[in-house]
């Protein structure tokens, strides 16, 4: 998945809550993944490392087209 299909996709992230987090991911920066958090505080935005946001969203990104 590179950057253009990555950004404005919804994902539901296990954050170890007791329900999945539902974000929007807004961009990507260097190593960042910028997303919006869905059901919160409006316009609540948090940021994940690549690697974790893989993790929690159970997808590979491919780096060179970030």
């Amino acid at each position: 998945m590179n950057r253009s299909d990555l950004i404005g996709k919804h994902f539901d992230l296990d954050l170890g809550s007791l329900a999945p987090v539902s974000v929007t991911v807004q961009n990507v920066i260097e190593e960042k993944v910028i997303v919006e958090y869905n059901n919160s505080t409006p316009g609540r935005i948090g940021e994940f490392l690549i690697s974790d946001f893989e993790y929690l969203a159970m997808i590979k990104l491919n780096k060179e087209e970030l």
